[in-house]
């Protein structure tokens, strides 16, 4: 505050010259100085039209007071100084305030050189018209200036209204953008076109160890480390491979995230890039999921099914499988060693090629239609064995 005072003391000096020296001059310094301070506590108080008005009422009233000491005709620059009030009149508080501050120095330019004029208009009405002259082109100025300023302001307030709205869709769609990465339940990562994070959602954070925060600028490579299960090898970068192949990628199986705090994470992933409206590559979007829920539950199936064939293989009975349509799909090592086929030969309805031909259609009749009822049923049958003999079966389904 205290420079701005000093600044406005030092200006009116340069302007107004000695005369700012005097008592008189030091006096109208003192209260525009006071006015401006005025002005900058409006404004630290978030006042600007305030602040605003009250600079352009000291300039103007300085202005004025200045013309009539000096005398119009003796100082032809001042007026120049009344297109900063009516300049920032338009540009802070609009068309309506740019007609009251041109009109008002209109009106002030007016006052003082009629009073310059009336102390010099002795001698005859000539010089008294002619006294009037400099205003009268100073009206026209002020008339044509404003009519531009008008205009021209009109277009930037209603360009900048409308980047600001552009502005205001955009970061709106940022945060919807952003409100809808953090609420899904995978992890998201964002990078710029150089690799570069610049955004985790709270399950990427979980899952890699990093906060959005610290991560951001980050090279992805630093905050998304891969390797594969069984090589331990690292796994390339999905943003080199996205760039590389420039569309949809995603990982191998059997990926582990390593995540900061060194655990292992089986992950599935996919990537793909971030596309501008011209087709410029803006990032790359990374979708990955824990799965070693998945990964337990298919490694516990695959043990129950070891499990399953390792007994039913060892069991001295003849067994069987099949799936809703009927289809064979699984035949027991002993099965398989009475008829002496292979799997390949029995899947499916091949079975049926060993059954004694006049067996054949009950046993199929029975079999199909305890299927279609989803019922359970029994049945004799012959079977032939692997040295050519049929033997009688008592076969429950």
């Amino acid at each position: 505050m205290l420079i701005a005072l000093g600044l406005t003391l030092g200006l009116n000096i340069v302007i107004f010259g000695p005369a700012a020296l005097t008592v008189y001059g030091l006096g109208t310094n003192l209260a525009i100085q006071a006015c401006v301070a005025a002005a900058i506590i409006l404004l630290r108080q978030g006042r600007s039209r305030w602040s605003t008005w009250l600079v352009i009422a000291a300039l103007l009233a300085g202005l004025g007071q200045a013309l009539v000491n000096i005398g119009f005709r003796n100082s032809v620059g001042i007026p120049i100084g009344f297109v900063i009030p009516i300049t920032l009149s338009g540009l802070v508080l609009g068309r309506r305030a740019l007609m009251l501050v041109s009109a008002s120095s209109i009106a002030i330019v007016a006052w003082a050189s009629f009073i310059d004029v009336a102390a010099v208009a002795e001698p005859g009405l000539a010089a008294a018209r002619s006294g009037y002259a400099p205003l009268v082109v100073f009206g026209l100025v002020v008339a044509l200036f404003s009519l531009f300023l008008d205009r021209f302001f009109g277009a930037l307030r209603r360009a900048l209204a409308t980047e600001a709205t552009h502005v205001k869709q955009v970061e709106a769609t940022r945060e919807h953008f952003e409100v809808t990465l953090a609420s899904i339940g995978d992890a998201v990562i964002t990078t710029d076109p150089l690799g570069k994070v610049t955004f985790m959602n709270p399950v990427a954070e979980a899952l890699t160890g990093w906060g959005q925060a610290e991560a951001r600028g980050q090279h992805l490579d630093s905050v998304f480390r891969i390797i594969n299960e069984s090589s331990r090898e690292i796994v390339e970068s999905p943003v080199a491979k996205v760039l590389r192949l420039g569309g949809i990628v995603g990982l191998a199986n059997h990926t582990l995230l390593l995540a900061r705090d060194g655990r292992e994470i089986p992950i599935d992933d996919s990537s793909a890039p971030i596309t501008g409206r011209t087709g410029t590559l803006d990032g790359v979007v990374l979708v990955f999921r824990d799965v070693t829920e998945r990964k337990q539950s298919v490694q516990a199936i695959e043990t129950s099914e070891a499990r399953f064939r390792t007994l039913a293989n060892a069991a001295p009975v003849l067994i069987w499988m099949a799936d809703l349509s009927g289809g064979c799909t699984f035949f027991n090592q002993t099965w398989l060693d009475f008829t002496g086929r292979s799997y390949s030969q029995e899947f499916g309805d091949g079975w049926a090629e060993g059954v004694h031909p006049d067996d054949l259609q009950d046993c199929l009749r029975i079999y199909r239609a305890a299927f279609a009822a989803r019922e359970s049923f029994q049945m004799e049958y012959r079977l032939r064995r692997a040295d050519g003999a049929y033997r009688w079966l008592l076969d429950h389904g």
